[in-house]
C-alpha cells in the first residue's frame, strides 16, 4: 500500500518506516486482530495526491481508518463504499475536495464519521446529491458526525 501513496519522507513518522519484509501488524499506525488489518492511522503523514489506485480498499476487515490532516488534493474516492466494516472514519482536514460520494452511505456500521475541514481551507467538500438525508439514511449506527466546513446548498 505504501508504494501507491505519495508522501513526504522527511516529515513522515509512520509510512517511512514501513517495509515489505516485516509483519505489517507490527508497523506504527496499523492495528490487527488475528492477523487481519482492522485499523489504520495515517493521520499527519503528509500524504498528497489521490487514493484511486490504492490497495487500501482491499482491506475488507478494516474497522478504523484515520486519514486526517493530510493533503490529498483530490475528491473522496467512491471506493470508500467497499470498506463495509468501517466503524470509524476520519477524513478531517485531509485535503479532499468536491462532492461527498453517495457510497459513504453504504458504510452502515459507522459510528463516527468526520469529514470536517477548517473554514479557511482551500479544499472544500460539498454535500449535494447526496444531501444530508440521503447520506445518513443507512448510517443507523452513527453516534458522532462532524461536517464543520462542509458546504451544503
Amino acid at each position: 500500500m505504501k508504494h501507491n501513496l505519495i508522501f513526504n519522507t522527511v516529515r513522515s513518522q509512520k509510512l517511512v518506516h514501513w517495509n515489505q519484509s516485516g509483519d505489517c501488524c507490527q508497523w506504527n499506525g496499523v492495528a490487527c486482530n488475528k492477523g487481519r488489518v482492522i485499523g489504520l492511522d495515517l493521520s499527519e503523514e503528509f500524504i498528497t495526491g489521490g487514493l484511486d489506485n490504492s490497495s487500501l480498499f482491499n482491506l475488507q476487515y478494516l474497522q478504523n481508518l484515520n486519514l486526517a490532516h493530510n493533503d490529498f488534493r483530490s475528491s473522496i474516492p467512491s471506493k470508500f463504499g467497499l470498506l463495509t466494516n468501517l466503524r470509524y472514519l476520519n477524513l478531517s482536514n485531509a485535503g479532499f475536495q468536491g462532492k461527498i460520494p453517495i457510497e459513504i452511505a453504504h458504510l452502515a456500521k459507522l459510528s463516527t464519521l468526520d469529514m470536517s475541514a477548517s473554514f479557511t481551507s482551500q479544499h472544500t467538500l460539498k454535500l449535494q446529491k447526496p444531501n444530508i438525508g440521503m447520506l445518513l439514511q443507512n448510517l443507523t449506527e452513527l453516534t458522532e458526525l462532524y461536517l464543520d466546513g462542509v458546504k451544503a446548498p
